[in-house]
C-alpha cells in the first residue's frame, strides 16, 4: 500500500461521509429543531471523530489517524477475547466528542432564531 492509496481511501472515506450527513439531514427535515441538531451532531462526531494509531505509514512517519469507529469495530471483532476493553478504548473519544457537540448543537438549537415562513 502505498501513500496514493491511502489518499485515496481517505478522500473515499470523506465523500462517503458527508453522503451520509447529507442524508440524515435531509431524512431529519421533519422532526423538532433540537432533536434535530442533536441527533445531526451525534452522527457528525461518529463519522469524524479521529483515534490515533501507531503504525508505518508509506510517507515514513510512525502515525496514522483513523475514524474512532471503525477502530472500535476492527478491535472489538478481531479481539474476540478482550473485545469489550477494545470496544472501550476506542469508544471512549467518541463519547466524549458526542457529549461535547450535543450541548453545542441543543445551545446553538435553542439560542439561534427560528427561520420564518413566507
Amino acid at each position: 500500500m502505498n501513500a496514493a492509496d491511502v489518499e485515496l481511501a481517505r478522500m473515499v472515506y470523506l465523500a462517503s461521509s458527508l453522503g451520509v450527513l447529507l442524508f440524515s439531514s435531509i431524512i431529519l427535515r421533519g422532526l423538532w429543531r433540537p432533536l434535530r441538531f442533536l441527533l445531526l451532531a451525534v452522527a457528525l462526531s461518529v463519522m469524524f471523530t479521529p483515534f490515533f494509531v501507531q503504525q508505518d505509514m508509506p510517507d515514513g512517519s510512525k502515525q496514522n489517524i483513523l475514524p474512532a469507529f471503525v477502530v472500535m469495530l476492527h478491535d472489538g471483532i478481531n479481539d474476540r477475547d478482550n473485545w469489550r476493553q477494545a470496544i472501550r478504548r476506542a469508544g471512549t473519544p467518541i463519547v466524549v466528542v458526542t457529549g461535547v457537540t450535543g450541548i453545542l448543537a441543543l445551545a446553538l438549537a435553542f439560542l439561534l432564531p427560528k427561520p420564518v415562513k413566507p
